[in-house]
């Protein structure tokens, strides 16, 4: 049998990461004018990672003491579980894929969610953008229970569910 080349797979995976790319640009561009709108939609994606969480609250748009949603995941039995409460951070920042610049989370962003949390409870950070590397090392080195969300993440959730397209993406983003 004839080793295929690899230029075709290099061309798929190609166009799979531009059609990620604009998937996340129409996110971003949908919520860039009211990204308090985008926290509602974040908490949707991060209920539908993980379908048996309770989003609680989705808090008001300003001075929502560092958390846009707050909620709980039940752990153990369905008879009798435990909860872990959560607050959930929603960036809504330019990914850097059309003319705007990108705006990646920083530092400074990380560390008012971190500094929000509650003994026992996680943070979930979600974002139409990405993490910068600083700020991930942060997280990860001083192992902050700190779920990311990127701007990848979001497509690749909402793909799984259906959501595929422009059109089916558009579709979704109308309820918000």
């Amino acid at each position: 049998m004839q080793h295929m080349p690899s230029q075709p797979l290099t061309d798929i995976q190609s166009q799979a990461a531009l059609k990620t790319i604009n998937l996340i640009q129409q996110i971003y561009v949908h919520f860039k004018d009211n990204p308090t709108d985008f926290e509602a939609f974040a908490a949707h994606v991060f209920n539908m990672l993980y379908p048996t969480a309770i989003i609680d609250k989705i808090t008001r748009g300003v001075v929502d003491g560092g958390r846009d949603a707050v909620g709980r995941l039940p752990l153990g039995p369905f008879a009798d579980p435990i909860y872990l409460d959560f607050a959930l951070e929603a960036k809504c920042y330019a990914p850097g894929f059309g003319a705007e610049k990108s705006n990646s989370v920083t530092v400074g962003d990380t560390k008012r969610l971190i500094s929000r949390l509650r003994q026992r409870q996680f943070g979930v950070l979600v974002t139409t953008s990405y993490v910068a590397r600083q700020a991930y090392k942060e997280i990860r080195e001083d192992t902050h229970p700190v779920i990311i969300i990127s701007g990848k993440d979001i497509v690749e959730t909402l793909k799984k569910a259906g959501v595929a397209d422009h059109a089916s993406l558009a579709t979704k983003l109308s309820a918000y």
